[in-house]
């Protein structure tokens, strides 16, 4: 155990109910419709044919979704729906049903107006270019993962909820916030977390949520911490998986429980961004660094203005401190 002291983000055109816009991707345009009553649509997959979803055959009763249905996939007959309906066409929510089996979307792109959300006990994986309006939008991973491997823009938020994985590895241009709640939030792509114009928080208290990186990632967000307590003090807020990644952004602690815990697991996680308690935060604050993988601290890592910062060092890697730190704990 050891403690040594020693990308071009293009920013998202907003999407809103009353504004048009067309966003082109490629060959993609994306054009954000106004809002619907949310008809349900349920994917049977009965067309012998394909799996189009402007196939009626492939929906129950024979009726394709239109502009603000509630697209729910449900069974597993034709796991790879391909989306042939005319490319920005925006959907109330996507939901996986209890009974769904492993689907992977593609084709078309298209705009959800709410939200996402995994019932299953499969991993649901999304490879379309989404579209998300302004304001939050719920992902729920129940207990399966979901995986969004297309380019998520506009002006909307997520909120990360459920015990399972959501993991986001495009190129992501939306310039709302994150939050997540519960399970882990797994990133893959250096903007994976959308452009620089809002932040991450990850819960605290008696919580184990996390933010998770891989892939070799320089990553400019934003980070806030609320601080853990009970029975989840030591889950880690922010884990380097595998590789050499690299974190820019400030990291602030805000109010919750006492500690604030950062894990490489494995590889090096180097944090040039640097540590500071909001004013909010009272008292003595821990910033704990901890699992088998190494880590490089080179920001700054300073007190609050009313609370003071203490440093615990757990597990076997080595955690590399080479900025000029002011904090005045233990």
């Amino acid at each position: 155990m050891k403690l040594r002291f020693s990308l071009f983000r293009p920013k998202a055109i907003n999407f809103s109910r009353c504004q048009t816009a067309w966003i082109v991707v490629g060959s993609l345009a994306i054009l954000p419709a106004g809002p619907a009553s949310a008809a349900t649509s349920t994917w049977d997959g009965g067309s012998g044919s394909n799996g189009n979803t402007a196939t009626a055959a492939n929906w129950a009763g024979d009726v394709a979704p239109v502009a603000g249905s509630a697209l729910v996939f449900a069974g597993s007959t034709r796991l790879t729906p391909i989306n042939t309906i005319s490319t920005g066409t925006s959907f109330d929510s996507v939901t996986f049903s209890t009974n769904a089996g492993a689907f992977t979307l593609s084709g078309n792109a298209f705009y959800v107006a709410t939200n996402i959300t995994n019932s299953s006990s499969n991993t649901q994986t999304i490879q379309n270019t989404l579209g998300f309006v302004a304001g939050n939008h719920t992902i729920t991973a129940t207990s399966a993962d979901i995986l969004l491997s297309g380019v998520i823009l506009g002006a909307g938020s997520i909120v990360k909820e459920g015990t399972g994985t959501l993991t986001l590895s495009g190129a992501n241009t939306y310039s709302g916030n994150n939050t997540i709640n519960a399970g882990n939030l797994a990133i893959s792509h250096s903007n994976a977390l959308g452009d620089t114009t809002g932040y991450t928080n990850i819960a605290g208290g008696d919580n184990g949520s996390s933010l998770s990186l891989s892939g070799g990632l320089s990553v400019a967000e934003v980070l806030r911490l609320s601080g853990r307590q009970g029975t989840n003090i030591d889950s880690a807020h922010i884990v380097n998986t595998s590789g050499n990644n690299t974190l820019s952004g400030t990291i602030t602690a805000v109010q919750g429980g006492g500690r604030y815990n950062i894990q490489s697991d494995a590889g090096t996680l180097t944090i040039s961004g640097n540590f500071t308690a909001d004013s909010n935060v009272l008292g003595d604050r821990y910033l704990q660094l901890a699992g088998a993988g190494n880590g490089i601290w080179s920001g700054l890592i300073s007190n609050g203005s009313n609370a003071t910062v203490n440093l615990n060092k757990k597990g076997a890697g080595t955690w590399t401190l080479s900025g000029a730190n002011t904090y005045s704990g233990t």
